[in-house]
């Protein structure tokens, strides 16, 4: 939850900010087309999480020793497609609103929301079957889901394909995002 947090604040006030600042009408005017611009702010947010989560699990499993399950590699691919989710919901935040104070409360409502539905607050094991089925419309669900699968059960790869796909779908904000932020540049070209 910490991650999506922190890409989401991150993702969306920077690009507010940009939007505010004009970087993004003179950004247009360099040799990068409109999907690279937006590629480019999406890599740059899951790199700064990647760095987040080799931290987390660094000092996760050599400091707090922490069991991180038998298949550390599928656990970080999973954090990093995360990654991935959470900075496109961030680019997604950004290009749809302008002022920064906006885009912090919506950003910290919506991963702490997520955040909740999706399971990390309590095990969805405990609660009712609803919420199990609404944890399913969260990326934070299906990422929870690979995870339990890989460290709590000890599962390999194969047994997280399902949820590592519909996270992989879900980045339909990265999409949107993207859609929304090429007509905004073509809007703020007209100006």
């Amino acid at each position: 939850m910490y991650l999506m947090m922190n890409l989401l604040i991150f993702g969306g006030a920077t690009l507010s900010a940009e939007r505010r600042n004009g970087m993004i009408k003179r950004l247009m005017a360099c040799p990068v087309t409109r999907p690279e611009l937006v590629m480019g702010k999406i890599y740059g947010l899951m790199l700064l999480g990647l760095v987040q989560i080799l931290f987390f699990i660094a000092v996760g499993k050599f400091l707090l020793h922490v069991n991180l399950g038998a298949n550390l590699p599928a656990v970080t691919l999973t954090l990093i497609l995360f990654a991935w989710v959470a900075g496109s919901l961030g680019v997604l935040v950004g290009s749809l609103v302008a002022s920064h104070d906006r885009v912090n409360g919506i950003c910290v409502l919506a991963s702490l929301l997520m955040g909740a539905l999706g399971g990390c607050w309590w095990p969805l094991e405990i609660g009712p079957p609803a919420l199990k089925t609404i944890s399913l419309c969260m990326p934070t669900g299906w990422a929870l889901q690979a995870l339990h699968q890989l460290i709590s059960f000890g599962s390999d790869f194969s047994a997280v394909l399902t949820p590592l796909a519909v996270c992989w779908r879900s980045r339909g904000g990265e999409r949107s995002g993207r859609a929304v932020f090429q007509e905004l540049i073509i809007t703020w070209g007209r100006e």
